[in-house]
C-alpha cells in the first residue's frame, strides 16, 4: 500500500485469484515491460487494468470487455480479469504496474524484471 493511499475494492471490481496466480492457465498479458510512475490526485477514480490489453495502459479502456450488435449486448471477453478501482486521500506518487505480473496490483513490486516479462515484450 502507498502512504495516503487507501484501495476501494467492491466485489463488482475483485480480481479472481488466479489474474495472479503464476501457476494458472490464465495470465494477463504483459503490457509493457517498466513500471508507470505518476502523481495522483486525490478523490480521483482510477481504474488500473488488470488483463493487460487497454491501449491507455495502465488504465482500463474496456478491452476486457467485447461489445456484441446493440448494447447491452455484450460479452465479457476476459471473465478472469476485471479492473481494480483505487482512489487516494491526497496527492499520492505511484508506480503503477503494466507488466501486470505484479503479486500486489495495482502496484509494481519489481516482477517486470523476471527474465519472463523483460524477453516478452520487446519495443
Amino acid at each position: 500500500m502507498v502512504d495516503g493511499a487507501f484501495l476501494l475494492f467492491d466485489l463488482s471490481t475483485v480480481i479472481s485469484t488466479d489474474a495472479y496466480n503464476p501457476n494458472s492457465k490464465h495470465k494477463p498479458r504483459i503490457a509493457d515491460k517498466l513500471p508507470l510512475k505518476m502523481i495522483c490526485e486525490p478523490n480521483r477514480i482510477y481504474w488500473w487494468c488488470s488483463c493487460g490489453h487497454s491501449v491507455n495502459q495502465p488504465f482500463c479502456d474496456g478491452h476486457h470487455i467485447r461489445i456484441i450488435g446493440q448494447t447491452p449486448h455484450f460479452k465479457i471477453n476476459k471473465p478472469q480479469f476485471k479492473p481494480i478501482k483505487v482512489t487516494f486521500k491526497e496527492k499520492t506518487e505511484v508506480w503503477w504496474c503494466t507488466c501486470k505480473q505484479t503479486n500486489e496490483p495495482p502496484y509494481c513490486d519489481g516482477s517486470h524484471k523476471s527474465a519472463e516479462v523483460q524477453s516478452a515484450f520487446r519495443y
